[in-house]
């Protein structure tokens, strides 16, 4: 029996993470060009799946309950509902740590508690490259170290040539099985786990 595709929400910060789901929807061609976080999803997941939608975390409507919590975690939240009210079963997530220690901490208690509220059948993915998504794509290439490396020292390393969304993608397409990626790739290698588990 065909096992019917897991209806998707991806959310990122620009368009080499969200391609072109990084468009407003009028704006939007289809097919809509593929960003570096759907080819994780189609190199990494066991199912078949499609993308419902694309969210860009600045144009996110922070959750409003819970006036203590932080904006990201607040933004998980509206991110998990917006998911389930779109019938989307998976939400997956890219949010660079920009050398925020704490950022990667409040996003995955954010991913953590967001079944609460948007009900125990939504699974998330949530990712936090380690200080940017420049560290995870020298990381593919097979570069060590990315995650000591200073957000301008990732830039410089991966070079300018090759800062560009069909680089990005390129490099994704073909990622090495897990364990012939530097074990120092630790954000990395955690998101590729949480995608195989939210896909079951």
């Amino acid at each position: 029996m065909t096992q019917r595709p897991v209806a998707v929400l991806i959310a990122g910060e620009g368009r080499n993470e969200l391609g072109g789901w990084f468009d407003e929807a009028p704006y939007r061609v289809a097919p809509v060009e593929v960003g570096v976080l759907e080819m994780l999803l189609r190199s990494t997941a066991r199912r078949p799946f499609e993308v419902r939608d694309g969210v860009v975390w600045k144009r996110v409507r922070k959750y409003r309950a819970g006036g203590h919590a932080s904006a990201e975690l607040r933004s998980v939240l509206a991110l998990a509902l917006m998911a389930r009210e779109k019938g989307c079963a998976v939400l997956a997530l890219l949010r660079d740590s920009d050398g925020d220690v704490g950022r990667r901490t409040e996003i995955e208690a954010g991913a953590d508690g967001a079944t609460r509220y948007a009900g125990a059948t939504l699974r998330i993915a949530a990712g936090v490259p380690v200080r940017s998504l420049d560290a995870w794509i020298l990381a593919m290439r097979g570069t060590h170290g990315t995650e000591a490396m200073s957000s301008a020292k990732q830039q410089a390393t991966l070079g300018p040539a090759w800062k560009s969304t069909e680089h990005y993608v390129a490099v994704v397409e073909s990622l090495p099985e897990k364990a012939d990626l530097p074990p120092d790739a630790e954000s990395l290698m955690q998101f590729l786990d949480r995608i195989q588990a939210a896909f079951g």
